[in-house]
């Protein structure tokens, strides 16, 4: 998998960031600014992000469940981190 730096350098903080074990999917080979985020275990959820045209450490989220898409917008690390714990039970390293 290739990506921008902005989304190799995201995934490198999650990994440090959440203790529990996540899944990364891809369905969108061509942009190189977007991944997904899910669990083995809630493989229906999946978080999208996004770090063309924003801020440094900040995403475009997108929450992608079975039964709807909700667009969230522009967040910050810390309120990605909220998403991630609410929406797919990610527990934080601190």
């Amino acid at each position: 998998m290739e990506k921008d730096k902005t989304i190799e350098e995201l995934l490198k903080w999650l990994e440090e960031s959440v203790d529990d074990d996540f899944v990364v999917v891809d369905h969108w080979d061509a942009d190189l600014c977007a991944i997904g985020i899910s669990t083995t275990t809630m493989p229906q959820k999946l978080v999208y992000i996004s770090t063309y045209n924003q801020r440094p450490e900040s995403y475009d989220v997108i929450v992608e469940t079975a039964l709807e898409n909700q667009q969230i917008g522009c967040v910050s690390r810390e309120e990605l981190l909220k998403i991630l714990q609410k929406v797919l039970g990610l527990r934080l390293s601190y």
